[in-house]
């Protein structure tokens, strides 16, 4: 996923949701969910910010620049499984 697929997804109205994994390990990162009505709960995976710690040891500055965006668009970051962390 890229910033401006991001910026697409909140403009259109399809964006969902955002949650970080923090797990320490190749998957760490940003995921960004899309609204789908076909889906089970209504949503889907569009893509992710990869910040594992060895591949960017001072952390991923496009992760952070999403993580930015999502806060001044007051749509914030969960931490958990939605709704269920």
């Amino acid at each position: 996923m890229t910033l401006e697929e991001l910026r697409q997804h909140l403009k259109d109205g399809t964006f969902h949701h955002a949650t970080y994994r923090n797990v320490g390990k190749v998957w760490e990162g940003l995921y960004v969910y899309v609204r789908d009505a076909q889906a089970l709960r209504g949503f889907t995976l569009a893509g992710s910010f990869n910040n594992y710690y060895r591949a960017y040891p001072n952390g991923n500055p496009e992760c952070f620049e999403a993580e930015q965006l999502l806060r001044e668009m007051n749509r914030g970051v969960s931490v958990g499984s939605f709704g269920n962390g």
